[in-house]
């Protein structure tokens, strides 16, 4: 296997998210308050709100697919992305924070 860097991720929310970009097409961008009532919906309020309670949220789409946000233990900035490949095919993906 090959390790190699892939590129780079920009964190300045303090949170990250691992989501297929099909389903960024149902994302859902809505002031941020305590106050609503929490629900699995893939919306941003929900993100933050499952990042601050727990340290992550997993993203339930309505066709039954996940994407997955955590909250990261770093200062904002810009981290290198990492993979581990086998024949040119990605195995293993890690942020090195």
């Amino acid at each position: 296997m090959e390790t190699k860097q892939l590129g780079t991720v920009i964190v300045d929310s303090g949170k990250l998210m691992i989501v297929d970009p099909m389903f960024l097409q149902e994302w859902e961008i809505s002031p941020f308050s305590m106050h609503t009532e929490a629900s699995e919906e893939f919306t941003h309020q929900n993100i933050i709100r499952g990042c601050s309670e727990k340290g992550f949220h997993q993203n339930n789409f309505d066709n039954g697919n996940k994407g997955l946000a955590l909250t990261v233990a770093c200062n904002d900035g810009e981290y290198p992305v990492m993979a581990e490949l086998e024949d040119g095919i990605v195995r293993k993906i890690w942020v090195e924070f």
